[in-house]
């Protein structure tokens, strides 16, 4: 008897373990960001990489050493839309911080070795 009831704990307790697994992260998201494709022509200034599309948006990039060569190239950028935060804290001073938009730069395809007039 002891046996049956060690062996349906065993088996009560294996099964709450698995229900129990199945909410835990496995590495793979069950709904990833959506990738987006921007095009427009490739800036950097001050460190900074920025894209300027047709319509005259200028989006803010992630660095990406894949950039540094097509600055001045019209470019097709996959990647996703996101946030850093800019801290510029002094000792004595109080906190600063500040959430830009920044677009996460993935892939960068070259469209054309000069940008269109804009």
């Amino acid at each position: 008897m002891s046996k049956a009831l060690m062996l349906s704990l065993f088996l009560l307790f294996s099964a709450a373990w698995v229900q129990a697994l199945e909410g835990y992260p496995n590495g793979e998201e069950k709904n990833p960001p959506q990738l987006t494709t921007v095009q427009g022509c490739l800036q950097s200034a001050a460190g900074h990489f920025s894209l300027k599309q047709t319509d005259g948006t200028v989006t803010r990039l992630s660095f990406s050493k894949q950039l540094t060569k097509l600055v001045g190239h019209e470019v097709k950028i996959t990647g996703k839309p996101s946030v850093r935060t800019v801290s510029e804290t002094s000792y004595g001073v109080a906190s600063s911080a500040e959430e830009l938009p920044i677009f996460d730069v993935k892939t960068v395809t070259n469209v054309a070795d000069t940008c269109k007039a804009q």
